[in-house]
C-alpha cells in the first residue's frame, strides 16, 4: 500500500471560530481516512492547537507571525518542514499566506502550498502585494462555483490553479445524534408551545441576529406567535456589547418569553432537532456550514440573498430568501413557513439524497486528496 503524504494543516489563528474549527476537522478526516499524514502547526496555547491535541492529532507549534513578510518566521518555518519532511501546506487561514509567500519567494521552499478559501473576496486584490502573496499559492480551493468566479474576477490567480471543492460535514454521525423535538427542547431546558425558530453562530453584529429579533417583533404585531433560540458566543474582545444590544430589545419589546440563547454547542443535533426554522440572517456569508447542517436536518431554511447562502440553498427545496438586513422581508419569509410547515418540510424532504452526497465529508477529504496528487504529479 503507498504511504500517504506527509501534510502539515497550517493555522497561526488566535481565535476559535468557523474557520480553526473547519481546519482542525479537516485535518482529523485527512488523517482518519488514511489519505495523508497529517500535522497541525499552530499556536501554542490556541484554541486550534487545544483542539487538534483533543482529536489526537500531532501537533507542532510555532511562534505568531508579522502581518507582512515575516523573514524569521518564515525561516523558522522552512527549518521545521523539513525536519518533518512535509511535502504539502495546507491552509484556511489567508493570514498565514504572506509568511507561506516569504517560504516559497525568499527561501524556495519546494513544499506544495494549498490554499482552502472560507472567506468573500469582493473587492480588488490584483495589487503587487497581493499578487507577490498569492504567487506563492500551487492549488486555490474554492467551496463554491461563485466563489471560484470571485476569486477569478478579484485576483491574478489562474483558473487552472483553482478547483472548487464543496466543505463537507460528517453526515452519518451529526444525523445520528438525532432526536425527537420534544426531546430535543428538553435537553435545552425549553418548553415551547409555539414553533421554534433557530439561528447558530457567533454573536456578532454581521451575523445578523437583531435583524432575526426585529422580524420576530414584527410576526407578534400581526399576531403570528413563535420563539426563537439563539445559539452562540460573542466575537472575543468585540461581542460583548452587541450581546447586550440584543438583551436590551429583548427587554424593551417584552420578548422574553419567547427568546432564548444559549452558548456555543458542540452538540449541534440537539439544536437542530429542537428547531422547526432554520435562518441564516448574516449579511454575507461565504459558506455557512451551519446552513449546510440545516439541510442536512431537513429544516426549512430562511437564507440572506447574498453570498454562499443562495448557491449553497439552490441545492435544496425547503428554502427561501430575503433581502439581507431587511426586517420586515424577513417577517414575510417566516411568515410564509409557519403557515405553511408540512408543504416546506416536505419539500425539504425531498432533497435529502441530493444533500447528503453533496455534503459528505469523506468525498470532500478524496477530491482534495485527487488534486494535491495531480499538482504532486504534474510535470
Amino acid at each position: 500500500m503507498k504511504k500517504p503524504r506527509t501534510l502539515a494543516m497550517l493555522c497561526l489563528s488566535g481565535s476559535f471560530g468557523g474557520l480553526e474549527m473547519n481546519t482542525v476537522r479537516l485535518a482529523r478526516w485527512l488523517k482518519d481516512l488514511n489519505l495523508f499524514d497529517v500535522t497541525v502547526i499552530g499556536l501554542e496555547k490556541s484554541p486550534a492547537v487545544q483542539m487538534a491535541k483533543e482529536a489526537g492529532l500531532p501537533v507542532a507549534c510555532t511562534k505568531s507571525c508579522a502581518k507582512y513578510m515575516d523573514i524569521r518566521g518564515s525561516y523558522r518555518l522552512r527549518k521545521m518542514l523539513r525536519s518533518m519532511g512535509v511535502e504539502v501546506v495546507f491552509t484556511a487561514n489567508n493570514r498565514d499566506l504572506s509568511l507561506l509567500s516569504a517560504l516559497k519567494n525568499i527561501w524556495r521552499s519546494p513544499v506544495k502550498v494549498v490554499y482552502q478559501q472560507q472567506m468573500d473576496l469582493v473587492i480588488n486584490k490584483k495589487d503587487i502585494i497581493h499578487t507577490l502573496r498569492f504567487s506563492a499559492i500551487d492549488l486555490w480551493i474554492a467551496p463554491l462555483e461563485s466563489i471560484k468566479h470571485d476569486a477569478m474576477r478579484h485576483t491574478r490567480v489562474k483558473a487552472s490553479k483553482i478547483k472548487v471543492i464543496p466543505l463537507g460535514v460528517e453526515v452519518e454521525p451529526l444525523l445520528a445524534g438525532k432526536k425527537d423535538s420534544l426531546s430535543a427542547q428538553k435537553q435545552l431546558g425549553l418548553k415551547s408551545k409555539h414553533p421554534l425558530i433557530g439561528i447558530m453562530g457567533r454573536i456578532d453584529r454581521l451575523k445578523g441576529q437583531l435583524v432575526l429579533l426585529q422580524a420576530l417583533q414584527i410576526l407578534r404585531e400581526k399576531n403570528i406567535f413563535a420563539a426563537l433560540l439563539i445559539a452562540g458566543e460573542p466575537t472575543r474582545n468585540t461581542g460583548q456589547g452587541y450581546t447586550e444590544e440584543l438583551q436590551n430589545f429583548v427587554r424593551a419589546n417584552r420578548l422574553g418569553d419567547a427568546v432564548h440563547f444559549c452558548p456555543f454547542m458542540c452538540d449541534v443535533a440537539t439544536f437542530y432537532s429542537a428547531v422547526d426554522v432554520f435562518v441564516m440572517a448574516t449579511k454575507r456569508e461565504t459558506y455557512g456550514m451551519v446552513t449546510a447542517e440545516a439541510m442536512l436536518f431537513g429544516l426549512p431554511v430562511v437564507g440572506s440573498n447574498a453570498g454562499g447562502t443562495v448557491e449553497l440553498l439552490s441545492l435544496y427545496d425547503g428554502y427561501l430568501l430575503f433581502e439581507p438586513e431587511n426586517a420586515n422581508d424577513l417577517a414575510g419569509k417566516l411568515q410564509q413557513i409557519l403557515e405553511n410547515p408540512e408543504e416546506y418540510k416536505a419539500k425539504a424532504r425531498q432533497a435529502s439524497a441530493r444533500v447528503k452526497r453533496y455534503f459528505s465529508h469523506v468525498e470532500e477529504c478524496k477530491a482534495i486528496q485527487a488534486a494535491i496528487e495531480a499538482l504532486m504529479t504534474k510535470r
